[in-house]
C-alpha cells in the first residue's frame, strides 16, 4: 500500500505489534522484553531503516486485555506481526486471533512445549533445552527427591507434571508438590513444609515476586535444605539478590551484550 506525493511514490511502514506487560506480578520481565524491542528498534533506525514501525499495547497484566490487544494491533493498526506475551496463559488467549487474520505471533519466553502451531514462532526453549538438562546436572549432585512449586497454570503445572516424569526415571520420589497463584507473596508455609521434609533441591516454577521467596524466607534457616532451584527468568534475578550463573554472565563479553547492557544502565 502506498500514496503519491509530487509524483514519489510514498509507502506506509510495515507495522510490528508490541504486546507486554509492564505492570502486574511479572512486570519485570515484560519491562526488559519491551526494552528488548525498543533496543533493537532503534539499533535498526540507526542503520538507516525506515520501513518499519513499533506500536505498543500494554494489557497491564489482564488476561482479557492480552485478547483486545491484540485484536487492537491487528484490526486497528494493521500489525501481521506481534512481539509478545510472557506467560503461556497470555499466548494461549492470542493464538487464535493470529490464526483468524493470519498472522505470526513471536513468542520470545521459555515455555513448557507441547505446542506447534503454524502462526507462531516460537524462540524461547522448551523443556530438552531447559528442564532436561536441569535435571541431568541436579539428580546426580543432589539426589532425585524434590519438592516442586509451581505457578497456578499452565506452565507450572506442565513443568511440575515432567519433573514427575524424569523423578520416576531416575528412581526418586517427589516429596511435595504446592501452587501459588501468579501474584501470591505467602510462602511461610511452604518453606516450613520443605523444611520438614528435606528435599534433595527444589524445582522452582513460581512467576513473579513469588519466585524468589522461597530462596529469601530458606536463607533464614539454619538448617534447611540446599536450594538448588530452576527456573528463575532472567530479570527476576535482580530482585532476588542473585547473579545469574552461565545463562548472561558467561556471554557478557560479547560486544552486542555489552553496547545492550551500557545503554539499558544509562535509560534507567
Amino acid at each position: 500500500m502506498g500514496f503519491f506525493v509530487f509524483g514519489v511514490v510514498m509507502r506506509e511502514p510495515f507495522k510490528i505489534g508490541v504486546l507486554y506487560s509492564t505492570t502486574g506480578p511479572y512486570g519485570a520481565m515484560g519491562r526488559d522484553a519491551r526494552d528488548g524491542a525498543e533496543f533493537a528498534f532503534d539499533d535498526y533506525r540507526k542503520r538507516g531503516g525506515d520501513a518499519a514501525e513499533l506500536v505498543f499495547f500494554d494489557p497491564h497484566a489482564d488476561l482479557a486485555a492480552y485478547l483486545d490487544g491484540a485484536r487492537s494491533l491487528i484490526r486497528d493498526h494493521g500489525c501481521r506481526h506481534i512481539v509478545g506475551t510472557i506467560t503461556s496463559a497470555a499466548r494461549k488467549e492470542v493464538i487464535p486471533l493470529a490464526e483468524k487474520h493470519d498472522g505470526l505471533l513471536w513468542y520470545m519466553c521459555p515455555y513448557e512445549g507441547f505446542e506447534a502451531n503454524e502462526n507462531v514462532i516460537y524462540i524461547g526453549g522448551c523443556p530438552n533445552q531447559h528442564l532436561i538438562p536441569l535435571f541431568e546436572h541436579l539428580v546426580p549432585r543432589h539426589g532425585a527427591n524434590p519438592y516442586l512449586v509451581g505457578a497456578n497454570y499452565v506452565w507450572g503445572w506442565e513443568m511440575n507434571r515432567l519433573a514427575r516424569e524424569l523423578v520416576a526415571n531416575a528412581g526418586g520420589r517427589v516429596l511435595g508438590e504446592r501452587y501459588l497463584p501468579l501474584e501470591e507473596t505467602a510462602v511461610e508455609r511452604i518453606i516450613a513444609d520443605i523444611a520438614e521434609k528435606r528435599p534433595s533441591f527444589i524445582l522452582n516454577n513460581l512467576i513473579g515476586p513469588s519466585s524468589y521467596l522461597p530462596r529469601r524466607h530458606a536463607r533464614t534457616r539454619r538448617k534447611g535444605p540446599g536450594l538448588p532451584a530452576g527456573k528463575l527468568p532472567g530479570r527476576q534475578l535482580r530482585p532476588a539478590g542473585m547473579r545469574a550463573r552461565g545463562h548472561r554472565r558467561g556471554r557478557r563479553d560479547r560486544p552486542a551484550l555489552r553496547r545492550l547492557l551500557f545503554r539499558q544502565s544509562g535509560q534507567r
